[in-house]
């Protein structure tokens, strides 16, 4: 991990856009609702996102977190998920 992004590794909301563009990710994770995604998807259309290689190549994993965060037999459910978009993708 980058050691500016280490401070987030557990969280948090103070991660500047030059901060995350400056550092490109092969992969993006998020835990964002179903309704909250697509306004994420269409940010990442900008050209400012394009040059990230998680973006370009579409290896944008999401695991909502009306899942992941309620429980055992729910993180099972994201867990499952998870695996699932991975092997989707095109490696």
């Amino acid at each position: 991990m980058p050691k500016n992004l280490k401070k987030f590794k557990d969280g948090g909301t103070g991660l500047s856009i030059e901060a995350f563009v400056a550092e490109p990710a092969n992969y993006f994770f998020t835990q964002m609702t179903e309704a909250e995604l697509p306004s994420l998807l269409e940010r990442f259309k900008e050209p400012l996102y394009q040059g990230i290689p998680a973006i370009k190549n579409n290896r944008i994993i999401n695991v909502s977190r009306e899942n992941w965060n309620y429980g055992p037999y729910l993180v099972d459910k994201a867990v499952d998920d998870l695996i699932s978009q991975m092997k989707n993708l095109q490696l």
